[in-house]
């Protein structure tokens, strides 16, 4: 993705002042319907690193829930409200997830950490899931001291990072 980055700059920088940019535009417009320009992403990523959206989230509910697919790992970031299980859990088996490798909730509103419980008691996070919970934030109460006490009644490893820490997870993929 920097490195994708880096590229959209430069391209963007080169020709920022040349005739050809809005011709440039249209051919990357008519790659991307055709899919074309997606191939050639894909094949730079080396089908290694994909991202799943639900589309659902925009109809029917706020808050957050997305998949990070990663060689054989999978990495979900938030998880909806409780009212979304359904549709968390369709999500989650249409793209094959049978476990979570990494869970990174990224603050305490109930429609981004609503689907916690029925993940762990559904079986898709255990004692191998390596969870990322946030920081307390003093005007959420007690929520914080739940979710680690959630956390350690079931014996799962979770880790509150401090701001800016990166979370490693191998020699080509970081998030920060």
């Amino acid at each position: 993705t920097e490195a994708l980055n880096e590229l959209q700059e430069y391209v963007n920088n080169y020709f920022d002042d040349l005739d050809v940019q809005e011709e440039i535009d249209n051919k990357l417009d008519e790659m991307a319907e055709s899919g074309e320009l997606a191939e050639i992403v894909e094949k730079f990523l080396k089908n290694d690193l994909k991202f799943y959206f639900p589309k659902f989230w925009a109809n029917r509910y706020s808050g957050d829930c997305n998949l990070i697919k990663y060689k054989n790992m999978n990495i979900l970031i938030d998880c909806y409200g409780p009212d979304a299980w359904t549709d968390v859990k369709a999500f989650l088996d249409f793209y094959s997830v049978a476990h979570i490798d990494y869970f990174i909730l990224t603050h305490y509103h109930a429609d981004h950490v609503g689907n916690f419980e029925n993940l762990v008691n559904s079986g898709y996070i255990d004692t191998n899931t390596i969870i990322y919970l946030p920081a307390p934030v003093q005007f959420w109460d007690n929520e914080p001291t739940y979710y680690t006490n959630f956390c350690e009644t079931n014996n799962l490893n979770y880790h509150v990072p401090n701001e800016n820490e990166i979370l490693q997870i191998d020699d080509l993929l970081k998030l920060t």
